[in-house]
């Protein structure tokens, strides 16, 4: 089952960081991450920390609870 959630939270954050026009670069800057931990996390390779979950949405421009709102429809359309 985890498995299935980090795809499906990749997915998630690639959707929204597409949607928000940023690049994985921009993304990473914004979270002092390298980009290459941003395209772990969005292919589902990664479960980021509570903590850079929060930092992830923030930087997204949405709050937490909406980012696992996100997560939970995708997870729903996945079954």
């Amino acid at each position: 089952m985890s498995k299935k959630i980090e795809k499906a939270f990749g997915h998630v954050v690639r959707k929204l960081r597409v949607s928000k026009g940023l690049s994985q670069q921009e993304l990473a800057d914004r979270l002092s991450l390298y980009r290459h931990h941003i395209s772990i996390i969005e292919r589902g390779l990664n479960s980021p920390s509570m903590f850079l979950v929060f930092q992830i949405a923030y930087s997204l421009e949405v709050e937490p609870y909406q980012l696992m709102e996100m997560l939970e429809e995708r997870l729903r359309l996945a079954n």
